[in-house]
């Protein structure tokens, strides 16, 4: 439950980080700024990208994630952060993608990235995987240790 209203919480961050900055550069309308909006925007690969992104990150997950079933449920859980890291490594994609010289500047999704990204989570989850055999999760020398597993958050 808690994980739920944690991953709640950065659903709704990104939101409002995610306004902020393009209200703050809408609204100063600096030229060395706007461009980064502008040029989102004005592609229509890239447009549809940034109104995919607003629906996946933000809009679909916030009202799914406010009931109490969804951040109870494991699987349903479960389900929602794959779909916010998807989400997350698109707007990734989304930032800093569109930079780059050498890219014909439209949404075309390159076998690469996605194997250079799988890579990276497979080294993510086997050194993760080796410092945690390396020591006991459960702390089996806490006196509450029986209370705590019977614990349940309401």
């Amino acid at each position: 439950h808690d994980l739920g209203k944690l991953m709640f919480a950065f659903v709704f961050f990104w939101g409002y980080v995610a306004f902020s900055q393009f209200m703050l550069i809408w609204y100063a309308n600096i030229p060395e700024e706007t461009f980064f909006f502008e040029y989102r925007w004005h592609n229509a690969d890239w447009q549809m990208v940034s109104l995919i992104l607003i629906a996946v990150h933000f809009v679909l997950p916030f009202p799914m994630l406010m009931s109490r079933h969804s951040k109870r449920t494991l699987p349903v859980l479960a389900m929602f952060a794959v779909w916010m890291m998807i989400a997350h490594w698109v707007d990734m994609y989304w930032l800093v993608l569109p930079n780059f010289d050498w890219f014909d500047h439209s949404f075309v999704l390159h076998p690469l990235d996605v194997m250079v990204s799988l890579g990276l989570v497979g080294v993510f989850v086997a050194s993760t995987a080796g410092a945690l055999k390396k020591v006991n999760l459960i702390p089996t020398k806490d006196p509450d240790l029986g209370a705590s597993l019977k614990f349940e958050n309401i």
